[in-house]
This record gives structure tokens, sequence and C-alpha cells, in this order.
């Protein structure tokens, strides 16, 4: 089965509209580990093609556990790695990398208003806050879903979907530190999932 053949048939299961709605999207991801590289991964299945990343590290052994990359990968910087392994799914994205640590003062720099759907994938709180601060000020037009708290081994359904406004989506139990918690795999990934879900639900309400 050729290329152009695999990739029609990737979306068959997709309802009306979504794949068309989703090929459509561009979309930012500001951090590439735990949640920006499962969410990326969901992003492509779904039918995203069109996707910005940024991060400033690089694959390390103890990312392997929960974040979508691969032994090989260790010592790569995270977006080439990231950037890699969504094109095995489609080879025909387009994504961009940006191996850059994202700050208050290069926010506008990258982060442009042609966006329609940022997503907030730090680890570190403060950089969480002030992503948020930018985005509520100065993009607010653009769907931005955000996480707080995601670590240790509380039960899933801790983690809630709060709408914070119209264009404003946060995941989380609001309260889970991974420094004294720990990150357990299956609830940063189920985190992602929910995070990708709510932003692909934003960008169909828009439509």
């Amino acid at each position: 089965m050729n290329t152009e053949s695999v990739l029609e048939n990737m979306f068959a299961a997709n309802p009306d509209g979504v794949t068309e709605t989703l090929n459509r999207a561009s979309v930012f991801i500001a951090g590439c580990g735990g949640l920006g590289s499962n969410v990326a991964n969901i992003l492509v299945r779904a039918g995203v093609r069109n996707i910005s990343m940024a991060d400033f590290d690089v694959v390390c052994a103890s990312n392997l556990n929960r974040q979508f990359f691969f032994k090989a990968q260790i010592g790569v910087p995270k977006v080439k790695a990231l950037k890699d392994n969504l094109l095995a799914i489609d080879p025909d994205l387009q994504l961009y990398e940006l191996q850059k640590r994202l700050c208050p003062e290069n926010f506008s720099d990258y982060i442009g208003r042609d966006f329609d759907l940022v997503f907030e994938c730090f680890d570190n709180a403060a950089s969480k806050a002030e992503l948020t601060r930018f985005m509520l000020r100065e993009r607010r037009d653009t769907i931005y879903v955000a996480v707080s708290g995601l670590a240790g081994i509380a039960p899933v359904e801790n983690i809630r979907v709060i709408r914070r406004s119209k264009n404003f989506i946060l995941v989380g139990d609001g309260g889970s530190d991974a420094d004294e918690s720990g990150t357990l795999a299956s609830r940063v990934i189920a985190a992602s999932a929910i995070q990708a879900h709510c932003g692909i639900m934003a960008l169909l309400e828009r439509a």
C-alpha cells in the first residue's frame, strides 16, 4: 500500500468533518517532555498536520518511561527526536522545531497570533505561570490548554478539566507536585491524552 493510500485510510474512523478541520489547524506546543511529546503524538494521529514545537532539552534515559522517545535518541535534542518520530507516522507533516528555552522575553517572538491552539507542556511551575499570564494578556483569541498537577499515583479521575474562559482550558488535579510525588507514566500519558482531546474539541467547536 502506497503512502497516499495509508494516509487516506489512517483517518477513516474520524467522524465527518474532523479530519478536514484538524488538517487546517496550526498548533504550538511549549515543551516536548512527558506532556508535549505525547500530546504531539496524539494530535498527529488525530489529523493535525501543522505543529510548531519548542524545547531546549535533550533526551535522557529517565525520559523513556513516559515520553515519546526511544533509547537510540538519548542525547538528541527533544525537538529533533520528536520531529523524526512524528514524521515516521506521517512523512508529509509540516513540523517546525525550535530548540530554545521559552521565557517571557521571547514568548511574543515565537508564539505568534496566527496559531489556532497553544499547549502549555512545561515541567516547571514558574514557567507554566509565566506562559499562562502571557497567553491571557497577549493571545486571548488563541485557544490555550494548560496543565496544573498530574504527578504521583493518585487516581486518574482526580484529573479534572476546568474551562476557565472561552479559550482557556486547564487540565489536572491542581495540586500534585512532581518534585515531591514523582512521575508515573500512566498518569502523565492520561493527562496528555485529556489535554490533546480538549484542544481538539475546542478546535472543532470553533470550526
